[in-house]
């Protein structure tokens, strides 16, 4: 008679936690992030102090991490800024997906143990897939004032598909509800599979931009060129990524 099967390991060990609204995090990217309240104030604090990650975690409404979305990214303090009238400004760059096990505690700041998700590695170099997703890629950026040439090139360079779907993902515009989509699909194909049907959506939605603005003899595109950003929720800065990062 075969048993339940036991419960998973915390094989991340426990992690200072902030549940985050509009800002998804995705492994070996980095974003910005400014930190006020008390609560994850502390656990900032207590990341830096302990030299251990941050646990990252999706939550539209409300600070309570229970209620927040199970998978997130454990994510390293890359910079630390302590602002004069007393917020903290944060560069996180993220180490890799995770699911919440459970809350190890609440005060004076949220303390969670997580389980460190690895999805395969799935080489990409000659799939159609990742022809499909760079051309689609290349369309956004060709309509978009938001999407910087640098930023394709280095979707381009991935070699991994779930390295590329997340890349992707930071850097078209997408709402945070959509991200979390792309951070939650841990198998890398569906996932590309997944990138290219949103980044499909945002280039039909950036061409369609360009050709009214250009009826109305609106600004060019070159007007915007070198500017980063395509990110639909807080402030995140997803056209950079170290190597070597889980995926």
């Amino acid at each position: 008679m075969t048993g339940a099967p036991p419960p998973p390991v915390a094989n991340g060990g426990t992690q200072p936690a902030l549940v985050l609204p509009t800002v998804i995090v995705f492994p070996g990217l980095v974003a910005g992030l400014l930190v006020q309240d008390p609560g994850p104030t502390s656990a900032v604090e207590a990341a830096a102090g302990r030299n251990v990650p941050l646990a990252l975690f999706a939550l539209e409404q409300g600070t309570d991490v229970e209620a927040a979305a199970e998978i997130g990214v454990s994510a390293r303090i890359a910079r630390l800024v302590r602002l004069p009238a007393g917020p903290i400004q944060l560069l996180v760059q993220g180490v890799a997906r995770v699911r919440r096990l459970s809350v190890a505690g609440r005060e004076p700041f949220a303390e969670v143990a997580v389980e460190t998700i690895r999805p395969p590695q799935v080489p990409v170099l000659g799939n159609p897939l990742r022809e499909a997703v760079i051309n689609s890629l290349r369309a956004v950026a060709a309509a978009s004032p938001t999407v910087a040439d640098e930023v394709v090139m280095l979707a381009a360079n991935a070699s991994d598909a779930g390295e590329l779907a997340d890349v992707v993902a930071m850097t078209i515009e997408l709402p945070p509800d959509q991200r979390q989509r792309v951070l939650e699909t841990i198998d890398p194909i569906p996932r590309l599979e997944l990138v290219l049907e949103l980044s499909e959506e945002r280039r039909r939605y950036a061409e369609e931009r360009r050709q009214r603005m250009a009826s109305r003899g609106g600004p060019r595109r070159d007007a915007g060129r070198g500017r980063t950003g395509g990110h639909g929720g807080g402030r995140s800065d997803g056209s950079r990524r170290q190597p070597g990062r889980g995926h």
